[in-house]
């Protein structure tokens, strides 16, 4: 169906006579519809050309266009898929101002404004991760705020929005070391799960950031029973992975990396196994050009040298 979508797309665009109101319109779908397919197949390809097809539908939009602002924030959704598979900053630079030209065009009671609020924190989030300032990560938590208090109990994005804020307190609490901020991240993100479908795609994405606030709270508290509910979420985030969704590998290294934290503490060789089978199919799943490829291979070298440690096998 995705593929009928585009071929659709690129047919109707090409029929446009250059000076048609409605290409505009045309190159956003396009974008639309070959993000969604980056986002399944995690081909860089497809990700381009939403970059480019965002980029002709931003400058054939009116200043005063009503769609100008869904436009700036689509680009900046892109540019930082970009910055996330390639680690360019200069992307991610792009996205940010994207989305804040997004909320200046957006009137305060747009029912898109809570999700714009959303993706610039995500991004203010990204640049923190990169940068190291605080004050990003400030502003990124106060846009989750905005996010939750615009975003009705019963909306179906309550989920991304509770996600996402309780994300944001986890990088707070890893950066400073407050306690209080990852109690408060586990809160958000068992209210991401309370309101999240069973079938929802982004259930998985929820049950990972779960996964990363327990282990991480195991290894400030040392409370065994964090570690076990850890890898019970890292669990339910990979079973409702796709398995060519790009971010299978990332969750199938998180998964690995609690296993081995268990084997640390209780000594099971199977946690062990596990570790080296979860970092090995990371491994398989991550391509040659993605930035998380060295980390991989960096974890693969420990868990073999453990294992080496205990049963002696050169």
């Amino acid at each position: 169906d995705l593929q009928k979508a585009i071929l659709h797309s690129e047919e109707a665009l090409a029929a446009m006579p250059r000076s048609s109101p409605n290409r505009a319109a045309g190159h956003n779908n396009l974008g639309v519809v070959f993000f969604t397919r980056f986002e399944r197949k995690g081909d860089l390809g497809d990700l381009r050309k939403a970059i480019k097809h965002s980029e002709e539908a931003l400058a054939a939009t009116p200043q005063d266009h009503p769609d100008r602002a869904s436009r700036h924030n689509n680009l900046g959704h892109w540019l930082s898929a970009r910055f996330e598979r390639i680690g360019d900053l200069d992307d991610l630079q792009r996205a940010i101002k994207h989305g804040q030209e997004a909320l200046a065009a957006t009137p305060q009671d747009h029912p898109d404004r809570a999700m714009r609020h959303h993706n610039q924190g995500e991004w203010l989030s990204a640049r923190f991760e990169r940068i190291g300032n605080l004050d990003d990560l400030r502003e990124a938590i106060q846009h989750g705020e905005e996010t939750i208090a615009a975003t009705p109990q019963d909306h179906p994005n309550r989920g991304v929005a509770n996600n996402g804020l309780g994300a944001r307190l986890y990088l707070k609490f890893e950066r400073l070391g407050d306690l209080r901020d990852l109690q408060k991240a586990i809160t958000h993100g068992a209210e991401a799960l309370a309101v999240t479908p069973q079938d929802h795609p982004d259930r998985a994405n929820a049950y990972n950031n779960m996964g990363n606030s327990f282990l991480r709270r195991f290894k400030r508290i040392g409370d065994l029973s964090d570690l076990q509910k850890s890898i019970k979420y890292y669990e339910e985030a990979l079973a409702a992975s796709p398995q060519n969704h790009p971010s299978r590998a990332d969750r199938q290294g998180n998964m690995g990396g609690a296993f081995f934290r268990r084997f640390e503490r209780i000594g099971s060789l199977g946690d062990l196994e596990k570790a080296i089978e979860c970092g090995e199919e990371a491994f398989a799943a991550t391509p040659q050009d993605h930035p998380a490829r060295a980390g991989i291979c960096s974890y693969l070298g420990n868990v073999f040298c453990r294992r080496f440690q205990r049963i002696g096998d050169i």
